[in-house]
């Protein structure tokens, strides 16, 4: 085991508040949209057209894009899936838009984990301009 110095202690303890300041910004600071925020989101991902795609599993995806877009923790993106599946599992599959569950789910989680509140209007302005890329 290394044994500290008083300088050491200093130093990890600045490195705390340091992270700590930065945390508090960040929850002051809203969520905008900006072309640099979503060139990260797409680097990892090859986009899709949502309102034209078939293929299975394109929902979940939905909601891990937009969640990502709105720098969501990842246990609430995991808890809006559970969300979405649980919603489709009692219902009947074609009755509801499901980009409007998704979206609908996405808030709910928000709402259910208590260190993550996504605000209403960051939501809708993310999943419209997921849904409804420039082309």
């Amino acid at each position: 085991m290394s044994q500290r110095t008083p300088n050491q202690s200093n130093e990890n303890s600045k490195q705390k508040e340091v992270r700590g300041s930065s945390t508090r910004t960040i929850k002051k600071q809203r969520t905008v949209i900006t072309s640099e925020n979503e060139k990260s989101v797409n680097e990892h991902c090859k986009q899709i057209d949502y309102l034209k795609s078939d293929k299975p599993f394109v929902v979940a995806r939905f909601i891990l894009e937009c969640g990502r877009k709105l720098e969501a923790k990842v246990i609430t993106i995991s808890t809006a899936h559970k969300l979405f599946h649980k919603f489709n599992q009692n219902t009947q599959g074609s009755v509801y838009d499901p980009y409007l569950i998704s979206s609908a789910c996405l808030y709910l989680a928000g709402k259910i984990e208590d260190s993550d509140h996504l605000r209403l209007r960051d939501i809708i302005n993310v999943v419209y301009s997921t849904l409804h890329r420039k082309r």
